[in-house]
């Protein structure tokens, strides 16, 4: 091996290294936050208070955040991205596109549904993100793989293809909205919200259904 060689594989395991101590410190950061929203709720807790109980200093926590409001799109972002994998990493493969649409959505449903008071900070913050939030990207990023899921129902011949993905799935992320608000200000479970969602699904895409071609009879050997 080379010395060039050597110095470079160094650098590299100090960057991963450095990469996850930044990525741990984040996590720290999510944690003592959520832990304090919930034992104090969002007005009474200070950044100091985030900081000391995650470890850092106050100063190294506005290397990530710059205010408290910030801070909260920081929190939404990394818990929400999470569940947004999970989601799609048990998204059934084969099944009608309401029911991929609902899983999809009723995950979100389900995390929110879980803590109703951080859900309610939560959702503040991402309905009125401060500029350049994280949290945009991630909603715009997440309606476009939902229109990736109505893209292979118009490819496997269950909706009409004159149909745009990308609308419709921004039309499909409004009526979810819908029922977040609904779940977060405490007028159904989870289950209520899925219902509900599945149902106003039902009638947004009832004219771009295509009949489905019955399967012929196997036969007997």
């Amino acid at each position: 091996m080379s010395a060039l060689s050597f110095d470079e594989s160094d650098d590299a395991g100090s960057g991963g290294k450095r990469e996850q101590k930044k990525r741990d410190k984040e996590a720290r950061i999510r944690a003592a936050a959520l832990a304090l929203f919930r034992e104090k709720g969002f007005a009474a807790t200070t950044t100091r208070e985030v900081a000391e109980r995650a470890g850092i200093a106050t100063g190294t926590l506005f290397l990530y955040v710059k205010s408290k409001e910030e801070l909260v799109d920081f929190v939404f972002y990394g818990e929400i991205a999470a569940v947004v994998e999970a989601a799609f990493r048990t998204l059934p493969r084969r099944g009608d596109v309401l029911t991929r649409l609902v899983h999809l959505f009723g995950a979100l449903y389900d995390y929110y549904a879980s803590d109703l008071a951080i859900a309610r900070v939560l959702i503040a913050g991402a309905i009125l993100p401060p500029p350049g939030a994280r949290s945009m990207p991630l909603t715009f990023q997440f309606i476009d793989r939902v229109a990736g899921v109505i893209r292979e129902a118009q490819q496997a011949g269950s909706l009409h293809p004159d149909g745009f993905p990308i609308e419709l799935a921004t039309h499909a992320f409004t009526l979810y909205v819908g029922g977040v608000l609904t779940l977060v200000n405490g007028f159904g479970s989870a289950d209520d919200a899925k219902n509900q969602l599945r149902r106003a699904l039902d009638v947004h895409f009832a004219g771009l259904r295509l009949p489905q071609k019955p399967k012929p009879p196997r036969r007997r050997p």
